[in-house]
């Protein structure tokens, strides 16, 4: 997932997005983007199709990104020409109040197979949107609300500039979290002082993923975690040596659960 430098808050876990494009959302697209058409579908939800072309410089030891770099200006990093061909879709689902990004060529599947990689190792999601950030983070990009300048700049460019970094490198250019539920922990244990809303929230995630019985041991267990037990990641290391962070929101969250006495032991028949 796509982590340009933002100011770390707290999550408003009641905020959601109006994701009806404004005039100056459309007037934006069609100077900065004019490949890119807008169409309304026939059940009232925006859509944009077509190629997405981009310029995007970013520097690992500021951890600084710029789009469209000036012209005869020099910048310290990793600069990519690319383009992809795209479909956003204006509509949430139940892990992102964001719109939905569709690669709608095969350049990432491509990219996972050449690899051999599950196309969710990079960050594609089971219905096949990208995933860009970490639900618990969407509001730090959009504090004053949602608007497509920042949502193309800030979320979609460096996603797909990751995807062209990725497939050349071998390696990701910034610092990733887990994919999927994993990351949602991995990121509960980076903030502290969690409210109950919060805990409920990352449990109702993780009862709605996949992931969930590999998880709900874990969390039943009245002993503590241990860094020398597998990951949950699935890459058979101990968490130790692979997803430290992910065993570090674990914990928080059991204890967290505890605190605010949320009942936990029967997690498999929620």
């Amino acid at each position: 997932m796509a982590q340009p430098t933002v100011e770390n808050r707290q999550h408003d876990h009641g905020q959601t997005f109006d994701l009806t494009l404004s005039q100056t959302d459309k007037k934006w697209l069609k100077s900065n983007y004019p490949l890119l058409k807008l169409s309304v579908a026939d059940t009232g939800i925006f859509e944009i199709n077509g190629p997405l072309g981009f310029d995007m410089v970013y520097d690992k030891d500021t951890d600084e990104f710029v789009i469209s770099p000036s012209s005869g200006s020099v910048y310290k990093g990793v600069r990519i020409k690319d383009c992809y061909d795209i479909k956003i879709v204006f509509q949430k689902n139940l892990n992102s109040k964001l719109p939905q990004v569709y690669e709608t060529g095969s350049r990432i599947m491509t990219s996972a197979k050449e690899k051999s990689l599950p196309i969710q190792d990079l960050h594609i999601s089971e219905n096949g949107a990208a995933c860009l950030c970490i639900t618990d983070r969407e509001s730090e990009y959009f504090p004053l609300g949602f608007n497509l300048d920042d949502f193309v700049n800030r979320l979609v460019i460096p996603f797909f500039y990751e995807q062209s970094y990725f497939k050349k490198n071998n390696a990701w250019p910034w610092g990733e979290y887990a994919h999927g539920v994993f990351g949602v922990i991995e990121r509960y244990g980076e903030v502290e002082n969690h409210n109950k809303p919060d805990t409920l929230e990352v449990l109702n995630r993780i009862v709605s993923s996949d992931k969930r019985f590999a998880i709900y041991p874990v969390l039943q267990k009245r002993e503590n975690m241990q860094e020398h037990k597998k990951c949950l990641c699935g890459s058979k290391k101990k968490f130790r040596d692979c997803h430290m962070t992910i065993l570090t929101g674990l914990v928080n969250l059991k204890n967290d659960l505890i605190k605010y006495m949320i009942p936990h032991k029967g997690l498999s028949k929620r």
